[in-house]
């Protein structure tokens, strides 16, 4: 564990700009997470369907998608840090208008607004973070900056619940918005380079590493659409899953997500295990395991049952995410760092844009199981384009030989 230790004080300790990016994270995926996750019981609560709910996080997420790359173009070329200000200020201003919507469709366009933040804040954030990384431990540095999601993810829900429980909805948006803006704070403080430690040397490669870089940028965008479409088929629609199978109340649903959204906090362990024994010898295993995981999640039983198959579908979300993100880092350049997460980050949006929708389809066309045994079958088609990526290890000590000639 001495590994982790070591990557945990180099990230956070020593290395100022890193830790003032992860207290800004942590700040705003708590308030994201306290809108998220419950949300579908909103939108029940104001009249909407299944089918609703799933247009609803689909056509939110459609923004995502469109505004993803732009927003990677940006940081690129503006700053980082002045479109993560921007991002915050989005999902700030989404959140205190959410409790105005009374049916469906006049809460659409806000939550357009408020996902549409994420397009901003995460190719940002994505940026920010490979700037200040060095090589040797990448995927583990990445590691301990993606537990600042989970922080979120595990507070948010249970909060939330426990909020909307004893004081209504109103008061979950107004909580959230109010942490989202305190992610301001600590952002203000942030030193920006505009480029990462090693971009003097990094300036003298060949312009055909970035024709390089797409080798890998675009089986790590297919995966990651592929992945995270099975993913949102299900977790959009588990608040109502919850309820509709096991008597769950808003607490217990929050209570739900926060279990489950522990074993992320393992992204540090997890992303130092990918610089030890390779990226992609950690993503494929990961990605097999997914498959059997959805199909017993279909099948569960109880309530706490669900929560123990759901802990080991997110155990393995905690083995692919750092892995993917150091593989993609590592083989392209500074220049290009905010594009290339960008082009991820709307793999990812994609999924979430596409999945929503279809597992409503299904809940009402056959049963609530039925997204679970569909999203085991579309997890599967990830792993051929996995075997096709060059393991980041290996193309990080090419890197280096590319830069001592």
């Amino acid at each position: 564990m001495g590994f982790v230790y070591r990557n945990f004080r180099e990230a956070l300790i020593e290395n100022r700009n890193l830790a003032i990016i992860f207290i800004c994270s942590v700040l705003f995926f708590l308030g994201h997470e306290l809108v998220i996750v419950l949300s579908p019981l909103y939108i029940t609560s104001i009249g909407g369907s299944i089918l609703q709910i799933g247009l609803i996080f689909s056509v939110s997420s459609l923004g995502v998608v469109f505004l993803t790359i732009p927003g990677g173009i940006i940081s690129d070329k503006f700053g980082r840090k002045k479109l993560a200000l921007i991002a915050i200020l989005f999902a700030a201003t989404g959140s205190l208008l959410l409790p105005f919507a009374d049916n469906w469709l006049t809460l659409l366009p806000l939550m357009f607004v408020f996902m549409s933040s994420n397009a901003l804040f995460l190719p940002a954030r994505h940026a920010l973070i490979a700037d200040n990384l060095s090589r040797k431990n990448m995927a583990g540095i990445m590691g301990i900056m993606f537990t600042s999601y989970p922080i979120g993810a595990i507070l948010g829900p249970l909060v939330g619940g426990w909020v909307v429980d004893l004081f209504g909805w109103p008061s979950v948006y107004y909580m959230a918005a109010l942490i989202i803006l305190l992610s301001i704070l600590p952002l203000l403080l942030l030193k920006e380079t505009g480029e990462s430690i090693h971009a003097r040397s990094l300036r003298s490669l060949k312009a055909d590493f970035e024709r390089d870089a797409l080798r890998v940028i675009i089986p790590i965008v297919l995966i990651t659409a592929i992945m995270h479409t099975a993913l949102s088929m299900t977790k959009t629609l588990l608040p109502l899953y919850l309820v509709n199978n096991f008597m769950a109340n808003e607490t217990t649903v929050g209570l739900f997500f926060t279990l489950t959204s522990i074993p992320y906090l393992g992204m540090a362990l997890t992303g130092a295990l990918a610089d030890k024994i390779g990226g992609k010898r950690t993503m494929i295993p990961a990605l097999a395991f997914m498959a059997p995981i959805f199909i017993l999640c279909g099948l569960a039983s109880s309530y706490n049952d669900l929560v123990i198959r759901y802990l080991l579908l997110t155990i393995s979300l905690s083995l692919i995410i750092p892995a993917t993100q150091a593989i993609l880092i590592s083989q392209t350049s500074p220049k290009i760092r905010g594009l290339a997460s960008a082009t991820r980050g709307t793999g990812l949006s994609l999924g979430i844009a596409v999945g929503p929708t279809i597992g409503a389809s299904l809940w009402e066309t056959f049963d609530p199981s039925t997204p679970f045994y569909v999203a085991a079958m579309i997890v599967l088609i990830a792993l051929p384009i996995a075997l096709l990526i060059k393991d980041h290890r290996v193309s990080a000590q090419n890197y280096g030989d590319k830069l001592q000639t």
